[in-house]
């Protein structure tokens, strides 16, 4: 549990919400959340994509796998806004050296490991 809680105030975790909404989505499980405030296929699509999430958990058991999903599609759509050639589904794709490869590479550089 300490792992999944210091991978919460990680970027690819974090969204930019007003107040009153980030309380309430923080007590409800993110695929549930999203699926009451944006009810048609249409509009949860279109939640996902404009703040580049791939899927969202449905248990605290997905969160690593979501984290570092979320973590590569947004290092993608920074490459591409630098002009980078980095297509989404692109699996060849090499992200920075900076860009830790893997959850314990994330906590170790920010000290939570």
């Amino acid at each position: 549990m300490d792992r999944l809680q210091g991978l919460r105030d990680l970027l690819a975790n974090l969204q930019l919400l007003e107040m009153s909404v980030n309380i309430s989505k923080s007590a409800t499980v993110p695929a549930t959340w999203a699926a009451s405030l944006y009810p048609t296929p249409d509009q949860y699509t279109a939640y996902l994509e404009r703040n580049e999430i791939p899927w969202l958990p449905m248990s605290p058991d997905e969160f690593s796998g979501f984290f570092i999903d979320r973590r590569k599609a947004l290092a993608l759509r920074i490459l591409r806004l630098f002009g980078v050639d980095a297509a989404p589904d692109n699996e060849n794709v090499s992200l920075p050296a900076s860009v830790p490869e893997k959850i314990d590479d994330e906590l170790a550089v920010t000290g939570d490991a």
